[in-house]
């Protein structure tokens, strides 16, 4: 304690040397929940690296970035819709219009909005993000991934299911060029396209794809995975919708 003492006399109040200090506390506040405690210090270092080093620097960034989980982890959606704004125009002036941290900051803004059934607004902040990754990356790159698979998930959502499916169709063609088509998340695009068929009662066009999804889990995790057992699961319940008995995997029916 005397230690932080004799440091802030040294610094001053306002000095950025204090910042990793007050950082590690609000770090500490957050793991126990302390969020308003945690903000309170989160604004203290942005205002002094503010007047320090200036808007744009990249601590006062990494400042913002670090507020804005608090506001998220909270719902606070108005705060964080400005956080991200902020990042936004600062990102776009510093790195161009087309680097992959603008991309990765509107997904999380895409994300908000989700939160806040601004399903319109957020289809277009992923379709946004999803333009900067395969400008920046390429069209087959796996982090592009994430935006395809949540665009799908809104268009499902919103029973767009035609729309939908491309979207599954294309994250699992990125999977399969990148990993080889035997590999979990190979099976998980599968059950992904599967599951749109299934939610319009296309039982034999999904069915073939939980077969194949079960075979490359099978053959990667073992036959008692929780992954291979919800996959039979699925299948069981398949072959009750059409009226055929339950999905057998050799050993015995699984009924749920």
């Amino acid at each position: 304690m005397a230690n932080n003492c004799t440091q802030r006399k040294r610094c001053g109040l306002d000095h950025p040397d204090l910042v990793p200090y007050l950082k590690n506390i609000a770090w500490q506040l957050k793991l126990h929940d302390k969020y308003a405690d945690a903000e309170m210090i989160y604004l203290r270092c942005l205002a002094i690296l503010e007047k320090a080093l200036g808007v744009d620097h990249p601590d006062t960034i990494t400042i913002l970035e670090e507020l804005v989980e608090i506001y998220d982890e909270q719902y606070l959606f108005s705060q964080s819709e400005s956080i991200y704004n902020r990042l936004l125009t600062t990102k776009e002036k510093t790195l161009g219009s087309y680097h992959v941290e603008l991309a990765d900051i509107l997904n999380k803004q895409a994300r908000l909005y989700q939160k806040r059934e601004k399903y319109a607004l957020a289809i277009q902040t992923y379709e946004s993000a999803l333009t900067i990754f395969e400008r920046s990356l390429g069209p087959d790159h796996l982090d592009l991934v994430r935006s395809i698979n949540s665009l799908a998930q809104l268009s499902c959502f919103e029973g767009q299911y035609k729309q939908a499916e491309s979207y599954y169709q294309r994250s699992l063609a990125i999977r399969e060029i990148n990993y080889g088509p035997v590999h979990t998340d190979v099976a998980k695009s599968l059950c992904d396209i599967a599951y749109i068929f299934r939610r319009q009662d296309m039982y034999t066009q999904a069915e073939p794809l939980y077969h194949r999804s079960l075979e490359i889990r099978k053959k990667i995790l073992g036959p008692n995975h929780p992954d291979v057992l919800k996959n039979i699961s699925v299948l069981a319940n398949l072959e009750r919708a059409q009226g055929r008995v339950c999905y057998d995997d050799g050993a015995a029916v699984v009924d749920i």
